[in-house]
Order: structure tokens, then sequence, then C-alpha cells
């Protein structure tokens, strides 16, 4: 029987290059395999590895090299493809397997990628002692996909679909968590400026162009156009039945609302605050957003019968604290998130707590908080904070923290990681109750 061992990970680093292979000069992959031994129980002795694939013989099983730091070696000649499953297998002094771990990974000549891969521990063969005590199980096997693709802005609506926007490219690529799939992407036309998502609606997307045009997808990736629109959008959010604008400005900007269904205006005041990144909570019908200085976080209630704006406020209490983005909002809409770590309460942006980290994103859940912050070079650290602000668990994952999400009883994790001169995106899903 097997099962997962959390402080035993495994980083697999798959390597592709064009190099010298025996004397024909020929092209050849390697698989280089780095296993850390840190807290192991089963007192492991030997370990092997193997490569196999639909289109390719099987590769091994290769002895690897056992010391009392790590696990090592290298399967050279691996031919290019996909879905090359890699299986490494941990033995004890009786050459009884006592971790084991699969994963899958493309292999492509002259890119490089990684694979986190996590191993478990079979307690048939390396029970528990009275002497060990307890140990968490934190986590399953996930064999994350890498995409082609980078992105500025990621967005989930409530059905599952991910929005990835690159503003470099002009293009939205989709991605549905519930069949871990690529769908169509949204292209514009031209330079755009700013994106966002409707989480709810008829109107999936929403894409705004220098100028200040402004385009709505549908959900049948159907595109129309505003019939009004200002005269530049820096950026944007869905409030409710509206779309909040705001212009580009050297301190202040413009704040508009259009209507969703029909694109008609329906507001605009001018001179307030610059907005870098904004949050809307539907049930107090409120806006928040950062302004044009780091210790600034404002919020402007929205008259959602009469298509306007109310007033600014902010905390002045906030202007010796450093804040930066991004925002995120607590599912009953309590609780602010900045990333410098602080913690606000949305009806008057007072300070509720601090967790003492900064932050790339968070998630959150029932009673707890889910951090991603950068690690080691191209790793990501998961962290689990519980209410009373004490750190649950830890996590890593290959690549540079982008991006995360909460969609059902998973954990969408996003991470970037370089192959070659090429960026891809690395999709995450992890179940919460193995965190």
């Amino acid at each position: 029987m097997y099962k997962h061992v959390g402080m035993i990970a495994v980083y697999l680093t798959l390597t592709g290059f064009l190099g010298a292979c025996g004397p024909d000069n020929q092209e050849a992959t390697y698989v280089s395999i780095s296993v850390p031994l840190t807290n192991d129980e089963c007192q492991v002795t030997s370990a092997s590895a193997m490569i196999t694939a639909s289109d390719m013989e099987p590769m091994g099983p290769l002895e690897l090299a056992v010391t009392n730091e790590r696990i090592t070696g290298k399967l050279e000649n691996v031919p290019e493809g996909l879905d090359r499953e890699v299986t490494v297998q941990a033995f004890n002094q009786e050459k009884l397997v006592v971790y084991a771990g699969t994963g899958k990974v493309d292999v492509s000549s002259g890119e490089t990628t990684h694979l986190y891969l996590t191993l478990y521990r079979n307690f048939d063969h390396c029970p528990m002692s009275d002497s060990t005590g307890s140990i968490n199980i934190i986590g399953s096997l996930d064999n994350a996909r890498g995409y082609p693709f980078d992105f500025y802005q990621a967005e989930l609506d409530e059905t599952g679909i991910m929005y990835l926007y690159n503003n470099s490219t002009n293009i939205i690529n989709r991605y549905d968590t519930n069949t871990a799939r690529l769908l169509e992407p949204l292209t514009g036309f031209t330079d755009t400026t700013a994106m966002t998502v409707d989480p709810d609606g008829d109107l999936v997307a929403f894409l705004a162009y220098e100028g200040g045009r402004i385009e709505a997808f549908d959900t049948k990736a159907q595109r129309f156009y505003f019939n009004s629109s200002p005269s530049g959008v820096s950026s944007m959010k869905t409030v409710g039945p509206y779309l909040f604008t705001t212009g580009s400005g050297s301190a202040n900007d413009s704040h508009s609302l259009y209507e969703l269904s029909t694109g008609t205006h329906k507001f605009t005041q001018e001179n307030r605050a610059r907005v870098f990144d904004a949050v809307y909570a539907p049930s107090l019908h409120r806006l928040f957003y950062m302004g044009q200085y780091w210790s600034q976080i404002h919020m402007t209630d929205i008259d959602l019968e009469k298509g306007i704006l109310g007033l600014e406020i902010k905390n002045p209490d906030l202007e010796d604290e450093t804040i930066s983005a991004p925002l995120r909002l607590s599912p009953d809409e309590a609780t602010l998130a900045v990333a410098s770590g602080i913690l606000l309460d949305t009806s008057d942006l007072s300070i509720k707590a601090d967790f003492g980290l900064t932050y790339v994103d968070l998630a959150f859940h029932q009673n707890d908080y889910y951090l991603i912050r950068q690690s080691d070079y191209m790793a990501t650290q998961l962290l689990k904070i519980n209410s009373s602000m004490e750190i649950v668990s830890t996590h890593k994952f290959r690549g540079s923290p982008k991006r995360l999400f909460v969609q059902g009883e998973n954990l969408i994790l996003l991470t970037r990681f370089n192959a070659g001169s090429a960026s891809k995106t690395v999709i995450w899903s992890i179940p919460l109750t193995q965190l």
C-alpha cells in the first residue's frame, strides 16, 4: 500500500539538447535525476529509474547512485516525444520498494523542462513505528502540463473557465479547469490595453484597445463593440451590470461606467485616483482599488439602479504602510488582502491582521489562506495559513509563481517556466484535502 509522504519530493530535470552521442554525433537527450533524501525514515540504500512511452522501447531500469543526502543518476539518449513516463523506485537493504513515484513529461531537443514528482511511501515495506510519530499526508502526484504561452493577467469565471491575457500578443488564451483542456483563444485585432472577465454573465470577456475602443465576447466567442467608449482605457473591471473603466493619466484617472448588455455610457467622473489593481464586492456593491501611491487603498460604492459611482474613500492610517498589488477579497467580502501581507476590514479599510509575509498571489478557502511566494530559482512555495496566522504546511512546485485560484475542491496554481528562449505556463490542479 502506498501513501504520500510529505517530506519526500523529487525534482526531475529533463534536458534536451543537440550534442555528441557516440561516433556519429547524433541528436541526444538525457534525463537527469536528483532526489533529496531529507527525512528518509525507510533507510534507502538503492534506487532505479525507468522511462516508458507508447512510441518507444522501455528504457531501464537504470541503477541510480544513493548517498546519505540524495539519489542521483542520468538516463541518456531519451527519444524526443510526448508523455514520457518516468518512474523512480527507492529500495531498502532488503531490496524492497519503500518509495515510488511516476510522472509524465514531454521531451524536446533543444529545450529544458522540469517535472515535479512526488514519491509515495510503501507502508507495507516500511511501516510506521512508535518512535517516528505521525506523518502529515499533504498531497498526491500531480502531472501538471506546460503550455507554450505566457500571460500578463489571469481570471477565472464561475464555470471554471480561465482567461489568460497576453498584452504583448493581444490574445486571451482560455483553459477549462474542469476538463484540463485549452479552448479556442479570443484574439484582439490590434494593440490592446486592458482585459477583464464577467464571472457569471452572457458576455464572458472584454478587451480594450488603444484609443479607447471596447470589445465584448459572448459565450460562443462572438464579438461586438461598445457604441460609446472613452478616449483611453488603462484598466477595466465588471461591477454588477456595468463595466468600470479608468482612463490613463499621469496622476489622476477618469472613472466611467458602461452597461454590459448594451455598451451604453452611464457615468464618468474626472480627477479620481489612478487605479493599479481593483476587486469588486458584489454583495456590498463596493469597489476596492489601489491608488496612485503605494500607500493608498480606496473604496467606492456603486449605485446599481442609477449607474453612478459614490465618493472615493481611503484610510489615512495606511499611509505609513507599504501596500502592493494584487488585492484579493475573501468570499464573505469581509476581508481585503494586499500583497504586502496586510488584511483589511472592508467596512472601513482598517487593519485586521498581518501575515508577516508578502505574497505573489493569495486564495481564500473557508478559514484558511493559501499564499504563493517565490522560492528558489524557478520554484514556487505554496503556504497554507490558518485563521490564527499559523503556517500549517508548505509545498514547492516548479516554475515561478504567477496566479492562484480556488475552484471547487481544488487549488488551481499557475507557474511560469523558462524553456530555452521561450516561456511556458504550467497549470496545476491540487486537491485542497491533500494540503
